[in-house]
């Protein structure tokens, strides 16, 4: 994939792969990218908050593999929350893996 700005596709190649780093663990992968079915807002439990709390459609969102679902509801991660980052327990059918890329 290329900017067509050769200085912006090394930094974004060089966060591309930091990225790559953040989200394995000894070669396997522990945060898939995920989207949520539906449409309007959604409200889900944030684990750090201690509350519910909107997520938008769509988001940034990324699924916990490691950890595994609580009730029926997975650990999804999102950076975008205040700066800092949420975890949100999800029921499962509301996920849709979007896979690999």
């Amino acid at each position: 994939m290329s900017t067509g700005d050769p200085e912006l596709d090394k930094k974004l190649d060089k966060l591309l792969k930091k990225l790559e780093k953040a989200s394995t663990k000894d070669k396997k992968t522990v945060l898939k990218a995920v989207t949520l079915s539906g449409k309007g807002p959604h409200f889900y439990w944030s684990v750090q908050h201690r509350m519910f709390l909107e997520v938008p459609v769509p988001s940034e969102l990324y699924w916990m593999v490691e950890k595994p679902p609580k009730e029926g509801k997975l650990y999804i991660f999102t950076p975008w929350v205040f700066n800092s980052g949420a975890v949100f327990l999800i029921p499962a059918e509301k996920v849709v893996k979007i896979g690999d890329n």
